[in-house]
């Protein structure tokens, strides 16, 4: 799905910085039937399609957070009880910041 993103992104730099930053990823979570079916699940809960895969993708990789800025995907996703930590950027780096205390 970020592949697929990043291929709109219509600004050559960012697109590159991505490719970039995808390079040094940890892992790839690629095609899964059980990925698409949690993704259709999410999508029934009332989660944009491309949001869904990528919420899927998170939680078959077992991440222990989602970092999202957009609030109403984080609302519906906490609603749904799923077993990963959603956050926006800001209280993110606040709860990494209180954590290493």
């Amino acid at each position: 799905m970020i592949d697929f993103e990043n291929s709109l992104n219509p600004y050559q730099d960012n697109r590159l910085e991505i490719t970039m930053m995808l390079s040094i990823a940890g892992g790839w979570i690629g095609p899964d039937e059980r990925i698409r079916e949690n993704g259709k699940r999410y999508e029934k809960a009332g989660i944009k399609p491309r949001d869904a895969i990528h919420l899927a993708c998170a939680v078959h990789a077992r991440a222990d957070f989602f970092i999202t800025c957009d609030d109403k995907l984080a609302k519906r996703a906490k609603l749904m009880r799923l077993p990963i930590q959603l956050f926006n950027p800001v209280d993110f780096a606040y709860a990494m910041e209180v954590r290493q205390l």
